[in-house]
């Protein structure tokens, strides 16, 4: 039997079980909820695409919800949903595509019904065909402009685009504009959704038993069609990263009137090492921003306003590293100098001995498991959907605190990651209204220009200017962290 970890304060009930069709399920006990909800995930994204129709992962995200064989009107879901409290929305990912809804508690059996069978008997209805087109045209032209949407599908774009977990996958009227939309839709949604690679959450204010009586008869009645595991389809792929992908300068005029340096590195998928997390000590030491901190260091310049530095898991086949800097009109300026001060206290960390420094650790992996044990509820429908999601990727005892985990980093895990972040396999991003560009992204619209980081300058970033250590350095323990959590009672409070 599997026990799902949880924080002491959370008095929810929790229940994995895998179904007859191999679909993993967690139902959720909540004795206060006011609502009810439900949430599945399927292991078909983006990446699925064809070649010629990009996009048709999320066109079938929208059509599933047009109508099935036993509720064949074609917005009967949105109509139930809004006679009874409810709300539904749906997203898709590279891997994975996401539906959740919540409702009325009263209303679950019946809502449980009419979900259940977007993923038994859609219709895929003719005309629902053409007006799911215009909303996911839509859909693209709201986020076109997004700056960091157009950087993420720019830096996409020039990694090995051989691997199809680079598929640019939103689609628009052009890209779904093709011959038989409908059969291909169909042929997709009958080749990927498929019950083996789907997860799904019920939660309600009902005892365990009562969900999974209402939920399994309909979750079960999903085809199991056997579809081989996400990393076992990618194997045959090159990895999206490599030497020839990298060391690039980058140079971005953005929609929006900004000042960003960007420092990103392309790597092996780390989101698999939940438990360890090597790459929690450089983040946290990156985002310091205390005294002798790399951003007080930058301020004192009047280079930079902000840093912010973090990591993004395109599960399973590679992790983002990233470190941005907001700039200022002088930092801009002197990007370059900005680029040598974040190599330089780099490293300042890499030559850090970790173990005369464990407090650095002790500290971040005592406040995670503070910040676990005392999470706050989140709203209903976004609990199932993240669980769900998590539920894909993570071992169903840690889908609630995979995010929380580090306190069993070995040091020569840490200094392998810390090895990683080197001037030869950086791509650069200046983003300025200042720059010039030469190229135009499609189909994003962003104007850039990209050459080869010049030799001279990964040549000084191998050997940067480290700041001195009265400038920039390690944090001092924070005296402030209190190891004890407790209440303290006197006989005079009591009274």
């Amino acid at each position: 039997m599997v026990t799902i970890n949880k924080s002491p304060i959370d008095a929810r009930e929790y229940s994995y079980k895998v179904l007859s069709n191999s679909l993993r399920a967690i139902f959720v006990y909540d004795s206060q909820a006011v609502k009810a909800s439900g949430s599945l995930s399927v292991a078909a994204g983006s990446m699925h695409d064809p070649k010629d129709v990009p996009g048709l992962a999320h066109f079938c995200e929208h059509i599933v919800f047009m109508g099935t064989t036993e509720y064949p009107k074609e917005n009967a879901f949105d109509e139930f949903l809004s006679k009874n409290g409810g709300s539904t929305n749906a997203h898709t990912e590279q891997c994975t595509t996401h539906y959740y809804f919540d409702c009325a508690a009263s209303a679950l059996r019946e809502t449980l019904r009419l979900f259940a069978s977007f993923f038994t008997c859609p219709l895929f209805l003719p005309g629902s065909v053409s007006r799911e087109v215009q909303s996911v045209d839509s859909e693209f032209a709201g986020i076109r402009k997004h700056d960091a949407t157009r950087l993420h599908w720019l830096w996409h774009g020039h990694l090995n685009k051989a691997n199809p977990i680079l598929n640019q996958g939103h689609g628009n009227k052009e890209s779904l504009n093709v011959p038989n939309l409908r059969e291909r839709v169909c042929e997709f949604f009958n080749r990927h959704y498929s019950s083996n690679m789907m997860t799904a959450v019920v939660y309600g204010p009902f005892n365990i038993e009562e969900l999974e009586s209402m939920a399994t008869p309909l979750l079960e009645r999903i085809p199991n069609r056997n579809v081989e595991e996400i990393k076992k389809q990618l194997e045959i792929y090159p990895e999206p990263y490599g030497k020839e992908y990298s060391g690039r300068l980058f140079k971005v005029i953005p929609t929006k009137l900004k000042r960003q340096l960007i420092l990103k590195w392309c790597l092996p998928c780390y989101g698999f090492q939940y438990e360890t997390k090597p790459y929690n000590y450089v983040l946290d030491l990156l985002g310091h921003e205390g005294p002798n901190s790399l951003l007080s260091y930058l301020k004192r310049r009047n280079w930079a306003i902000t840093i912010v530095s973090m990591i993004e898991h395109s599960y399973p086949s590679f992790s983002a590293f990233s470190v941005t800097v907001k700039l200022t009109d002088r930092g801009e300026a002197q990007w370059k100098d900005v680029v040598e001060a974040i190599f330089g206290y780099l490293k300042i960390i890499k030559g850090v001995d970790i173990a005369k420094n464990a407090y650095i650790l002790e500290e971040a992996a005592f406040i995670s498991s503070l910040k676990f044990a005392y999470k706050s509820k989140d709203h209903c429908i976004d609990y199932v959907q993240s669980m769900s999601e998590s539920l894909q990727w993570h071992s169903p005892e840690h889908v609630l605190d995979y995010y929380y985990l580090s306190s069993t980093t070995s040091l020569k895990e840490i200094r392998e990651f810390n090895a990683l972040l080197s001037p030869d396999t950086v791509d650069m991003f200046l983003v300025s209204k200042n720059v010039k560009a030469k190229s135009t992204s499609r189909p994003w619209g962003t104007k850039y220009s990209v050459e080869s980081i010049p030799e001279e300058m990964l040549e000084k970033l191998k050997n940067p200017l480290i700041p001195k250590e009265s400038e920039a350095g390690l944090p001092p323990p924070n005296e402030f962290i209190s190891y004890e959590i407790c209440l303290l009672y006197t006989s005079d409070a009591a009274d």
